[in-house]
C-alpha cells in the first residue's frame, strides 16, 4: 500500500499469509474483534487468554523472523521516488 497509497485487506486463516503480507492484523473470535495489533504484539503482548492461546498454537516464532525479515527488506528498499 506504501506505493500506490491504498489500503487492503486480506480476509485468512492462514497465519503464515497473514505474517508475510500484514502489518496489522485483527483476531476475531465468535464474529468480534478482539485484538487489532502488529504480528509482533499480536504474540508479545495478547490482551487475552484467547489472543495468547491462539499464537501459541502455531509455530509463532517463525512467523515473527518472516515478519522482522520483511519489515527490514521494506525499510533498506529504495523508494520509488528515489533517483
Amino acid at each position: 500500500h506504501d506505493e500506490i497509497g491504498a489500503i487492503s485487506l486480506l480476509v485468512t486463516h492462514d497465519l503464515t499469509d497473514a505474517f508475510q503480507i500484514a502489518d496489522r492484523i485483527a483476531v476475531m473470535r465468535d464474529g468480534v474483534i478482539v485484538q487489532v495489533d502488529t504480528p509482533e504484539n499480536l504474540i508479545n503482548h495478547p490482551v487475552n487468554s484467547f489472543v495468547e492461546n491462539f499464537f501459541t498454537s502455531v509455530h509463532h516464532e517463525r512467523l515473527l523472523q518472516e515478519f522482522r525479515a520483511r519489515r527490514r527488506a521494506r525499510k533498506t528498499e529504495p523508494s520509488p521516488d528515489s533517483p
